[in-house]
């Protein structure tokens, strides 16, 4: 697509009436094209060394011949006579067309001129090429936000373009606003956290990034721990016991650092809830060693403030998740012991002390975690999990402990190995569905209840290389859509 160079007896230079090089002035900044340009609306681009432009010898420009997918990213007004100077004319248009597939003009044949193909001057030139290549290719880390309709079907795919190769963690919740929820990913290497927002097309149009965070966090959970109806994310250092609670002003920036330490180092499963009905979430930190289960609760400052243990558990629990599952009124906790082939949940009262509220002999000795979601559309306070033994596409099942259980197959899997599932009102409907998404394949498919359960949709032609996947109500159209993130590949 990009064109040759041009004759050696054509100028690189393409002055105007009062000798100023031909020049891109910039018409939609926001786009993906100029991602990671810093170029602003009115600004000029594309002149090079002394006075050489990729406004070369030929260029296109616009005519009203096209369909409303075009979209107008720059133009060059150029004077060539002095009776044009007051309102030159327009002499090339930049503009991209993208539906099924996408089309990308520069209208100008001297494009390339403009490659500095050197890191210490990389221009826009060199920018929204780079773009262009890991749009179209799928080569370089990005972050997409998949929405769909009432259907299922994807009705928003939004690809952001410019994010780091190496976070290693993504959340989804409302940390910077309580009416949509945005993400936080966490870059051990570059000691970096952000948090990235999005419009109502999936447009990052938040992105904000502290470097000084620290690479020793071994996990990170979301909750809305003060009470601000705005989440916090917690990050612990096994290593250490250390933890440091974090949350944000309306801009992203980190408005509460809270340091705490002490914690035990021995601590192998965490998970949030609203625990004790008091408005805040609390953390559950579980200890096999010591048979050991702790509910931690925090004030309005993110201080301390409860920190009740809860001893003679099973030193076998090998996973917990929280969930209303039994309308107690607060979250309760699932707990599975493979070995034991035995389930439990448990509740808590106001001070933090546990108290078992059903067990399950006989509940599943192969069990490798499950995701919780009210897949049966059972009711407020009767939430369900989605159980599977393993990532190899063998079936799961949903399960409820109401009415002397609820126990339904999950979906036919076809015994086909999957990367990553995850659950959320896609559809706006009641009940909660979920997307299995197979990266081999690049497909993903989309189960819930219709009177049985039932392949809702099936989706081919994503990429295979996404490996973090969050749900969270993005777009503000209280609907869940899905975030999913790729390292790229250079």
């Amino acid at each position: 697509m990009l064109s040759p160079a041009p004759p050696d007896d054509v100028s690189r230079s393409r002055d105007d009436i009062n000798g100023v090089p031909a020049h891109f002035v910039v018409r939609e900044p926001t786009h993906w094209v100029f991602a990671g340009t810093d170029l602003q609306q009115g600004d000029e681009f594309g002149t090079f060394d002394d006075g050489g432009t990729v406004v070369g010898y030929e260029t296109d420009v616009a005519t009203g011949e096209r369909d409303d997918s075009w979209t107008t990213l720059a133009d060059v007004r150029f004077a060539s006579s002095s009776l044009e100077a007051s309102d030159p004319p327009e002499i090339a248009t930049m503009m991209i067309s993208e539906k099924a597939g996408a089309v990308f003009t520069a209208s100008t044949v001297d494009w390339t001129q403009g490659l500095s193909q050197d890191a210490n001057s990389w221009s826009a030139i060199d920018q929204i090429t780079l773009n262009l290549f890991v749009r179209f290719g799928g080569l370089g880390a990005a972050c997409d936000v998949v929405g769909f309709d009432g259907n299922g079907a994807v009705q928003v795919d939004r690809t952001n373009i410019g994010f780091r190769s190496t976070w290693d963690v993504m959340l989804a919740g409302a940390f910077t606003r309580s009416d949509r929820d945005q993400i936080v990913l966490y870059d051990r290497v570059g000691c970096a956290l952000a948090v990235v927002g999005f419009d109502n097309t999936g447009l990052a149009n938040l992105d904000r990034t502290d470097d000084s965070i620290g690479s020793n966090w071994t996990t990170l959970v979301a909750g809305n721990f003060v009470g601000n109806r705005r989440k916090q994310v917690l990050m612990y250092d096994k290593a250490t016991g250390d933890t440091l609670l974090v949350g944000f002003d309306g801009s992203g920036a980190i408005n509460l650092r809270r340091a705490d330490g002490g914690w035990r180092t021995s601590w192998d499963l965490i998970t949030v809830g609203p625990f004790i009905g008091n408005g805040h979430d609390q953390v559950l930190l579980y200890d096999r060693a010591g048979g050991t289960a702790d509910i931690v609760g925090f004030d309005s400052a993110g201080n301390v403030n409860l920190d009740t243990s809860n001893t003679g558990w099973r030193p076998s629990w090998d996973w917990m998740v929280s969930g209303q599952f039994l309308q107690s009124g607060k979250s309760e906790v699932w707990l599975c012991d493979r070995a034991g082939n035995f389930a439990e949940i448990v509740a808590f009262d106001a001070a933090g002390n546990f108290r078992s509220l059903h067990t399950i002999d006989g509940f599943g000795s192969n069990l490798a975690a499950a995701v919780v979601g009210d897949f049966m559309d059972l009711g407020p306070g009767k939430q369900q999990i989605l159980r599977y033994a393993n990532q190899l596409g063998s079936d799961a099942d949903i399960v409820s402990p109401l009415d002397d259980g609820h126990d339904i197959v999950a979906g036919d899997w076809m015994r086909r190995a999957w990367d990553l599932l995850v659950a959320g009102h896609f559809t706006g409907a009641s009940r909660t569905e979920y997307l299995r998404y197979i990266a081999a394949d690049g497909f993903a498919e989309m189960y819930g209840i219709q009177g049985i359960m039932t392949r809702i949709q099936e989706y081919s032609g994503w990429r295979s290389s996404w490996v973090l996947a969050a749900t969270g109500r993005f777009l503000g159209n209280g609907r869940d859509q899905l975030a999913l993130y790729d390292r790229g590949r250079f």
